[in-house]
């Protein structure tokens, strides 16, 4: 009886553990361009970058920003390009890698494909 209560006891602690909030903060430019700048490509930190590029591209495309300057082409944008504009925004920006790294890339995202522009 007693193992049986110590079983359950600590499926309910494991249980409140995996409910229980992480400490959050946001993803900083930092950590996504380190990620991005990765030399080991299909490494967790290239597989960072590629997913969260690549979430960030869909994002943009399917709001457009509420119309505020970001015209994607209408053939889309590929993740690789994607990537390359997001690694040479934060490489040309250094000053912004404590941002954001949503805010960071929407700008990149807006100046690269600013509404207006020849596709």
């Amino acid at each position: 009886m007693r193992y049986r209560m110590a079983i359950c006891l600590l499926w309910c602690a494991a249980g409140l553990l995996w409910f229980a909030p992480a400490p959050a903060h946001a993803f900083t430019g930092t950590e996504l361009y380190q990620n991005c700048a990765s030399a080991q490509k299909n490494s967790m930190e290239d597989l960072a970058c590629i997913s969260y590029v690549r979430g960030f591209i869909d994002g943009m495309v399917m709001a457009r920003v509420g119309g505020k300057g970001f015209c994607p082409p209408e053939r889309g944008i590929l993740v690789d390009q994607g990537r390359r504009i997001a690694e040479k925004y934060l490489k040309d920006h250094p000053d912004d890698l404590h941002l954001e790294a949503g805010l960071v890339l929407g700008t990149a995202f807006i100046k690269a494909f600013p509404c207006g522009a020849k596709k």
